[in-house]
């Protein structure tokens, strides 16, 4: 699973970007109809750390401990796991004990974090260049909702109210909590001020929150 749905399209962008480094002109091509063994395989000769798509010590490439997994050959025998990877007459065993292959799922993670932080990386450093064609995200609006009570709830306020009309914001916020009146309606400004600035800057984007700070 954190090969096939984690690891995966992190592989398939990191490709991408080596494409991009050699010059390549279309570092797309034909990137989401390949395998994996093949992403795998184009990493494996572009990488000058092969060991990010095959760890030491055992040298096996990552589709091949997915393949492992996936196609129900591998066997156990007393304490020992029998992995069965490759086809024909490439077909190849692994044992391994229950420690080494928890220790590969630590080099795997390790993997998944190098893999992603080289991702992060190269998005923050050509960042001018890869905005205009990242298209803005929406999640539910339940989400948002709980998003932006959460933060009131751990400091004592309760959304009790949420309009938004055009590009005014009116916010009914009960104080669970009391004490003095002045400091908890400062706080509370404060706290929706925070969740104000989490708004995209773009042009337009400009708009008026006001709020009630009630006691029951």
């Amino acid at each position: 699973m954190l090969i096939e749905a984690s690891l995966q399209p992190l592989l398939r962008a990191l490709l991408a970007q080596l494409r991009i480094a050699s010059g390549d002109v279309n570092p797309n091509k034909n990137l989401e109809d390949l395998e994996l063994g093949k992403v795998i395989d184009e990493l494996f000769v572009k990488l000058p750390d092969k060991e990010v798509v095959a760890p030491a010590p055992w040298n096996i490439r990552l589709n091949q401990w997915r393949n492992m997994a996936q196609h129900h050959k591998t066997q156990v025998h007393g304490d020992k796991i029998i992995g069965v990877y490759g086809i024909g007459a490439k077909q190849a065993k692994v044992t391994l004990t229950r420690g080494e292959v928890l220790q590969f799922v630590s080099r795997l993670s390790f993997v998944l974090h190098v893999v992603r932080g080289s991702r992060a990386i190269f998005l923050f450093d050509n960042l001018q260049e890869v905005e205009p064609h990242i298209s803005e995200i929406r999640g539910r609006e339940d989400v948002r909702v709980f998003q932006l009570a959460a933060p009131f709830a751990t400091q004592g306020f309760q959304i009790e109210r949420l309009e938004i009309i055009e590009k005014t914001v009116r916010l009914r916020i009960c104080d669970k909590i009391g004490g003095d009146l002045r400091r908890r309606t400062v706080h509370c400004s404060q706290l929706v001020l925070k969740q104000a600035s989490r708004e995209p800057d773009r042009p337009g984007n400009c708009f008026s929150i006001f709020f009630d700070l009630i006691r029951i």
